[in-house]
This record gives structure tokens, C-alpha cells and sequence, in this order.
């Protein structure tokens, strides 16, 4: 799903100066970089927190930098977190 001011309301709330375009350009990267191995999944397919812990094994198979990891890992933890708490 697209980032909304929602979420990036919500993210800079955990990680303060976090933008629409941040979150945005994390979707991208998602997009780009993770489905040339698997298929990807939808962020709320997993909890919020397991992104965080697979994304260092991920980023080095996939060969992205800390700050590319940094607006994945930002996108896909605060898209789960919004959707299971809101229900969509």
C-alpha cells in the first residue's frame, strides 16, 4: 500500500523529522530491491517489529545500504503497525 500523511504523522512520532517522501521512497525501494529474490508481502502480513529483525540479514543478501534499510524498514514498520491497529 502507498504511505499516507497518516503515516508519516505516526512515524515521526517514533522517528521525529520522518517524511511522506521518506516513507514513499522506502515503498520504492521495497519494491525494487526485495522482489528481484521473493515475492514480497504485504507489510501487515507480519508484525510490525519483525522487520526490524530481518532486514539485517536482507540488506546484506540484497546488498542495500544502511540508509536505503533505514526508509525500508521505516515504510514496512509503520504501514504494519497502521494497519493492524486501524484494521485495514
Amino acid at each position: 500500500p502507498l504511505p499516507s500523511a497518516k503515516h508519516a504523522e505516526w512515524a515521526s512520532k517514533r522517528w521525529p523529522g520522518t517524511e511522506l517522501s521518506q516513507l514513499s521512497a522506502g515503498r520504492e525501494l521495497y519494491i525494487r530491491n526485495c522482489s528481484s529474490c521473493h515475492s514480497l508481502y504485504r507489510p501487515g502480513s507480519y508484525p510490525p517489529q519483525y522487520w526490524e529483525q530481518v532486514m539485517p540479514e536482507m540488506k546484506v543478501k540484497a546488498k542495500i545500504g544502511e540508509n536505503e534499510a533505514r526508509d525500508i524498514v521505516r515504510y514496512l514498520f509503520t504501514v504494519s503497525q497502521q494497519d493492524s491497529t486501524s484494521g485495514e
